[in-house]
């Protein structure tokens, strides 16, 4: 099987194991919307849903130990315990830019990871443009790669770079769907609705 397989099969078994979380904070901000008594049929309400479970997938993704996910699922579906043990506040690092020599599927897995960003913050708010993205998109992965030196992650310098051109790429995805749709992009940025 090849490497590129294997790494998909991975990333779709951490995307499964993190959809439950994503979804329930979907529900909340529905639940949440509903009781201030804001419309969901909206572009709005659909986008700032669809943030929210993003928002909770990435935090859920990078900001907690590797493999807490699996034993949380390994010890609800067989009542006891993985085996798995986690190592906090290892303060690893890597802050050497290298990514260009081995980019493989992690590295793009670090790029694409921020693309929704970059896409739904300009869509939810008005005042968001390129440099607020790069700017958010960059504090947000420095944020996070600070809290990994914590909980038994690594600080990357390359995966620093890559969210934030990850972010900056879906803004340019933000700039093509707001010349190809502007009357949608017009009804997400609405706050009269």
């Amino acid at each position: 099987m090849s490497r590129l397989l294997i790494s998909m099969e991975y990333y779709m078994g951490v995307v499964l194991e993190l959809l439950p979380v994503a979804v329930l904070a979907g529900v909340i901000c529905v639940l949440i919307r509903w009781r201030i008594g804001k419309r969901l049929t909206s572009c709005r309400g659909l986008v700032t849903v669809l943030f929210a479970c993003y928002m909770a997938g990435l935090l859920a993704l990078t900001a907690v130990p590797n493999h807490l996910w699996s034993h949380i699922w390994y010890v609800l579906r067989h009542h006891q315990s993985s085996g798995i043990t986690f190592h906090l506040f290892t303060f690893e690092h890597n802050l050497v830019p290298d990514f260009w020599k081995n980019f493989g599927p992690e590295k793009l897995a670090n790029l694409v990871l921020y693309i929704p960003f970059g896409l739904c913050a300009p869509l939810l708010w008005k005042k968001v443009n390129g440099w607020k993205v790069l700017a958010l998109g960059f504090a947000l992965s420095l944020c996070i790669e600070t809290i990994q030196l914590f909980v038994g992650r690594s600080l990357d310098a390359n995966d620093l770079i890559l969210n934030t051109v990850g972010a900056v790429t879906g803004y340019g995805l933000f700039i093509l769907l707001r010349t190809a749709l502007p009357r949608f992009t017009e009804k997400c940025q609405d706050t009269k609705l």
